[in-house]
C-alpha cells in the first residue's frame, strides 16, 4: 500500500491512523517527485471540518506533470483525491484538467470544483481499478485543459493512494465464466486485465456508512443505501455475523460489516402483491457497467419456503430469473455474491441518467437478503472513463459563477439517448 499526499514534506498521520508520505524533500521519494513545473500549495481559506492529511497541501501547476510510481506487476485500486478550492498562486485560475493513467483517460476537463458543488461534497475521490503488467511503470499525468476561451486554468491533486488487490477480486479469473450480461440469456462478459474500471458506487444496503479504516486492507468506503432505494415502507433488519461461513468465497470480498444490515417489507401481504425493492443510481451514458450484489441468508425458515425464488431486474430487463439464494451458496449464513453486466448506449455528453436495479417476488421472506451493491464504470474501446462535469453545480465559487458560461460553450453538449443493450468487448456463449 502506498499513500502518497502531494505537495507535503516528510511523514503525515491522517485521522484514521493511516500515513501518508510527501512527495517533496525526501531521498525515499526523489525518484517519485513529479516531472514538470509544479508547484506545493496549500488553500487560502480551509473547512474545518476536511481531515487535514492528505488535503492541507496540493500538488498544482498551470503545465502538464507527471507522477511515475514503480509499482508491483498486478491489480490495484488507483484513488485520487481532491479538494477543490484557491490555491495561493492560482487565486484567479479554474481547476480544468485531464488526468491519463498508462493507456487510460481517466477523467477529462474535469473540475473537481463542479464536480463537488454537484455531489454537495467537499472533496472529491475518484476510484479506479487498474492492471500494471510486469516490467512496467504506472504513469499518472495531469494536463490543465486547452481551450481558447479559458485562459488562466490548472491542475491540482492533494493524495493519490495505489494499495494492490487480489487478483480476479474484479477482473475475471482464468477459468471463470465472467458476469452474466443483462438482456442476453446465457452470454457472459470477461473482464480482462486491459480494461480499466471506475468505481460509481458501493453502497451498505440498510446500514450506515463503512469508512475505509473499517474495510481493512481494501480501505474502500461504502456508503449507506437511504437515498437511492425507491421504496417506503421498510424497516432495517440486523443479523449476527460471527457465524458468517466463507465456503464460496475468501472473507476480503467485502468486509464483514456490509452482512450486518438488509432492508424488509414492512407490511403484510395484499392479495397477489409483488414485493419489490429499486435503488436508482446515476450514471453515464456510452459505457459498460458492471454491478455486484452481496447476499447472505441468515434466516433458517427461507430455506423451507417454496418461494424462495426472486427476480434481478436491471434497467427494466431481466438480470436473473428464478433466482434463488440457497442454490447459490449451499446454505444459510454462507454469503455469496453475483456479476451482472449491463451496456448503456448513447452520448457521454447527456447528463442525468439512472441506473435501476431491482429485487422483485412474490415472498415478502426473499428480502433481507441482499447486504451490499457495487457498480463499476468500463473503459470503452477508446481506453476512456471520461465524462462532462456536473452541468448545474448547486453552490459554484465566485471564480466559478463569472467563469461557468464560458466553460459550457467552450465544450459544448449532446441529446442523442439509447438505453438498448450492445456488446463491447469479449464474451462468451
Amino acid at each position: 500500500m502506498l499513500l502518497f499526499d502531494c505537495g507535503s514534506i516528510g511523514n503525515s498521520t491522517a485521522l484514521d491512523g493511516r500515513e501518508w508520505i510527501g512527495d517533496t524533500g525526501s531521498d525515499l521519494m526523489s525518484s517519485l517527485q513529479p516531472r514538470g513545473k509544479t508547484r506545493s500549495s496549500t488553500a487560502v481559506d480551509k473547512l474545518s471540518s476536511v481531515d487535514g492529511v492528505p488535503y492541507i497541501t496540493s500538488r498544482i501547476s498551470a503545465t502538464p506533470f507527471q507522477y511515475t510510481f514503480r509499482v508491483t506487476p498486478g491489480q490495484i485500486f488507483l484513488r485520487l483525491h481532491f479538494y477543490p478550492a484557491s490555491y495561493r498562486g492560482f487565486e484567479n485560475s479554474l481547476d480544468l484538467f485531464t488526468v491519463k493513467a498508462g493507456p487510460f483517460t481517466l477523467l477529462r476537463d474535469f473540475s473537481a470544483s463542479l464536480t463537488a458543488d454537484g455531489s454537495g461534497e467537499k472533496y472529491v475521490v475518484k476510484d479506479f481499478c487498474l492492471n500494471v503488467e510486469v516490467n512496467a511503470k504506472l504513469n499518472v499525468t495531469f494536463s490543465p485543459s486547452k481551450s481558447s476561451k479559458l485562459k488562466k486554468v490548472h491542475a491540482f491533486v492533494n493524495g493519490i493512494e495505489i494499495i494492490s488487490i487480489p487478483a480476479g477480486l474484479y477482473y475475471t479469473s482464468v477459468g471463470d465464466l465472467g458476469a452474466r450480461m443483462v438482456g442476453l440469456n446465457n452470454r457472459f462478459y470477461i473482464i480482462e486485465n486491459t480494461t480499466a474500471l471506475e468505481v460509481v458506487q458501493r453502497l451498505n444496503i440498510g446500514g450506515s456508512s463503512i469508512s475505509p479504516i473499517e474495510d481493512f486492507g481494501m480501505f474502500r468506503r461504502w456508503s449507506e443505501d437511504s437515498k437511492y432505494l425507491q421504496e417506503s415502507g421498510v424497516h432495517r433488519v440486523s443479523h449476527l455475523t460471527n457465524r458468517i461461513k466463507y465456503t464460496n468465497m475468501p472473507a476480503f470480498v467485502p468486509p464483514p460489516r456490509l452482512y450486518h444490515t438488509a432492508w424488509k417489507i414492512g407490511r403484510g401481504k395484499r392479495g397477489n402483491e409483488i414485493f419489490k425493492f429499486t435503488w436508482k443510481i446515476p450514471i453515464d451514458l456510452g459505457f459498460g457497467y458492471l454491478v455486484r450484489l452481496h447476499f447472505c441468508d441468515f434466516d433458517a425458515g427461507m430455506a423451507e419456503s417454496r418461494q424462495r425464488e426472486f427476480t434481478i431486474h436491471i434497467n427494466n430487463r431481466v438480470a436473473e430469473n428464478k433466482a434463488d439464494l440457497i442454490g447459490w451458496s449451499g446454505g444459510t449464513e454462507i454469503p455469496v455474491y453475483r456479476d451482472y453486466l449491463v451496456m448503456v448506449k448513447g452520448e457521454k455528453e447527456v447528463r442525468n441518467y439512472d441506473l435501476l436495479i431491482s429485487l422483485q417476488s412474490v415472498d415478502e421472506l426473499v428480502f433481507g437478503l441482499l447486504n451490499g451493491l457495487e457498480v463499476f464504470k468500463l473503459s470503452n474501446p477508446d481506453n476512456s472513463l471520461a465524462t462532462p462535469n456536473p452541468l448545474f453545480p448547486r453552490r459554484a465559487s465566485k471564480i466559478w459563477n463569472l467563469k461557468i458560461p464560458n466553460l459550457f460553450s467552450a465544450f459544448g453538449q449532446s441529446n442523442a439517448v439509447s438505453t438498448e443493450p450492445a456488446i463491447l468487448g469479449s464474451c462468451n456463449g
